[in-house]
Order: structure tokens, then C-alpha cells, then sequence
């Protein structure tokens, strides 16, 4: 296998790989294995069909498009190995050329990130603002209100207290405003 890259800028790349005619034949070979076991002929067995019967029956386009389906991915693999390469993505394949096997990959590789002189920049941690103890007590005791439970209280109404109101209300008999479970503060 022969493999060669070209770079073609905003990381991408066109590998393009021609394979050997043993590398063909061998992976050929093996589609024929393969399609043999799976075709039915007439007048013979599954498996033991002849290659030329074989390929009379199916057609040599659907034994190289098998031996092709296997093989390419291997070369793919292969080359990007070989070439130091690492795609991000599925490669765009073309096949230019079948016998002898020549295909090109278009191929998106990893960006390379050049980082700056970042041991220089320095920060100065913001400084903690004082804080009185008057507003930790204010905070606190918001705190405290919010999440606090109502109680029911025995005595009347006085001011700073929550009360909940029910409020209905009619202009001249016609009902216009109903609101239920309204609280409201002193």
C-alpha cells in the first residue's frame, strides 16, 4: 500500500492511498468466501460453487463492491496509521481507480491549538469586603422571618402582624372581584 497526504488547509486533508494488486486479490478472495457461503446456484451446493460460476451468477461488480467494502476501511486505517494522522470525522471517500485500487479520503483532522504565554498573567484576588455585625444580625434574622411557620395568635390584630384575607367585592349587585387566601402585612 502506498499512501500519501496533501494538506488542504482549515484542517482538512486528501489521503489518498493506491493498494497493491496482491492486497486486492487477497480481499477479493475472501468476498468470494464470503458471497460463495451466502448465494444459492443452481446444481450446487451452498459453499462449493466455482469463483467463474460465481461471478456469472452475481456479477464481478457485486464481488469487487464486497471485496471493496472490506478492504478500503483496512487501508483507511492503515494509512491514517502510517501518515501520523487524526481524524476527527468519517472520511469523504472517492474511489478513483479500481484495479489497481487508488481512492482518496477527504479527511477532517484534529486543529491544533498553539496556547500563549499564559504562565505570565497574574490575578490579584479581589479583597473581602467587612462586614458588620449589625448586617449579619439583619441577614440572620430575615433569614429567620422567611423561613419561619405562622402561628396563630389568641389577641387582636396589631401592627407588623400577617393577616389572610378573604376579599369579595360587588359595584351595584354585579360581582367583580373574588380573591381567597390573600396575605397581607400591617
Amino acid at each position: 500500500m502506498k499512501a500519501s497526504t496533501e494538506n488542504s488547509g482549515n484542517c482538512q486533508a486528501v489521503l489518498t492511498v493506491e493498494a497493491e494488486a496482491s492486497e486486492l486479490d487477497s480481499s477479493l478472495d475472501e468476498a468470494y468466501d464470503h458471497l460463495v457461503n451466502k448465494v444459492s446456484i443452481p446444481g450446487f451446493r451452498r459453499g462449493k460453487a466455482p469463483r467463474a460460476v460465481l461471478v456469472q451468477h452475481i456479477g464481478r461488480t457485486n464481488l469487487l463492491e464486497e471485496a471493496l467494502e472490506h478492504l478500503i476501511p483496512q487501508l483507511y486505517k492503515e494509512a491514517i496509521e502510517s501518515q501520523g494522522l487524526e481524524p476527527v470525522d468519517r472520511p469523504e471517500i472517492e474511489i478513483i481507480q479500481i484495479e489497481p485500487l487508488v481512492f482518496k479520503a477527504m479527511i477532517s483532522l484534529k486543529p491544533e491549538v498553539k496556547l500563549g504565554d499564559y504562565h505570565s498573567i497574574r490575578l490579584e484576588p479581589e479583597p473581602v469586603p467587612e462586614i458588620a455585625s449589625e448586617e449579619i444580625t439583619a441577614a440572620v434574622e430575615q433569614l429567620r422571618e422567611r423561613q419561619g411557620t405562622w402561628v396563630p395568635v389568641g389577641r387582636s390584630v396589631e401592627t407588623g402582624d400577617l393577616i389572610t384575607l378573604d376579599i369579595e367585592a360587588s359595584v351595584e349587585g354585579k360581582h367583580w372581584l373574588d380573591r381567597k387566601g390573600v396575605i397581607y402585612e400591617v
